[in-house]
Parts: structure tokens; sequence; C-alpha cells
């Protein structure tokens, strides 16, 4: 990839994949190549949301924070930029303003499984969780749905509802949306 962007240096696909890859390696590794890509494409959203995960995983919680405020003016509507600040958050120990942008990615879209399962882990207890559940039950309710947000909300309240409240939770996503493959899958 390195010898690519050589011959490429302003391919920003090849850059992004580049972080991706360098993931693996940790946040010392990647944050260079995250920077380079803003250097190129200082408004690049994608590249300010990888910062902020880094720069979180570092212990740089206020830049981290900064970062996703950029991506967020730059992208207001993208649930990615509020469940990666939920995610800065959490790592912030700073649970209730996790949820709450948690809450935010998921009110912008219900498929955005992320910040469906990073909501959950922002819940200190069963009554919070459930709570947490209420609420995802009652935006899968309100929002027109792809899928992948009722296969999330199985797969988290699985362990937390009795199995008959879960079981009619389904049924009702079912019989309103029979032509999703995930209702059925879920069912």
């Amino acid at each position: 990839l390195r010898a690519r962007i050589a011959l490429f240096p302003y391919h920003l696909p090849l850059r992004r994949l580049l972080i991706e890859q360098l993931r693996e390696d940790g946040p010392h590794a990647t944050e260079p190549a995250i920077h380079e890509l803003l250097a190129i494409e200082p408004g690049d959203a994608w590249a300010m949301r990888e910062l902020a995960l880094v720069l979180s995983e570092l212990g740089r919680f206020d830049e981290a924070l900064a970062q996703c405020a950029n991506a967020t003016a730059r992208e207001p509507h993208e649930p990615s930029c509020h469940s990666i600040r939920g995610r800065v958050l959490i790592l912030a120990a700073r649970h209730t303003e996790a949820a709450e942008a948690c809450r935010e990615a998921i009110r912008l879209s219900i498929d955005h499984s992320y910040a469906i399962s990073t909501l959950l882990e922002c819940c200190h207890d069963n009554v919070a969780r459930k709570e947490a559940l209420a609420f995802i039950l009652g935006e899968l309710e309100r929002q027109v749905v792809l899928g992948d947000g009722l296969l999330g909300y199985v797969r988290t309240a699985y362990p937390l509802l009795e199995p008959a409240e879960l079981l009619a939770n389904i049924r009702a996503a079912h019989a309103a949306r029979p032509d999703l493959w995930h209702a059925w899958s879920a069912l």
C-alpha cells in the first residue's frame, strides 16, 4: 500500500485502506497515516472520526472530542459522528454523555448497529439496559427500518428480556415488515 501511495499520493481510498490496515498495529502506527490524509484533505470527516478513535485510545480525550465536533460539523446527519463520539466518551468514563451521543446516532438511523451496541455498553445495570432497549424499540417503530437495526436489537435484547417479551417484539416487527429478510431471520 505504501508503494502505491507513493505512486498516487492524492488517492484517498488507498490512504483509507492503509489506515484500516494499520489499526492492527495500534494507535501509534495509525495516527501519522491519518494526519497525512488530513493534510491532503482537511475536511475528511471519516478521517476525523478515525483520528478521534485513535486519540481516545491514547487517552487524549479533549483532542478526540474536538475531532468528533469537527466531523459532526461537516456531517451533522451522519450517525457515525455521534456513535464515535459515544465511544470516545465511554473511554473517557463519561457514560451519561456517551449514552446520549449513541441515542442521537440511533435517532438518525436505527440501522446503525454500532450505535446500538455502544449504547448498551453505556448502561451500568439491567434497569438502564432495559430502558435503552425500550428506546431502541421505540425507534424501530418510528423509523423506516432497513433491517440491521432489528438484528442489532435482537442481539442486545436476547440476554436481557424475558423470552416471551422478546418474541412478542420480534413478531410485531415481522408483522410490520414481512418484506425484510432480517425480520424473518430474527423471528
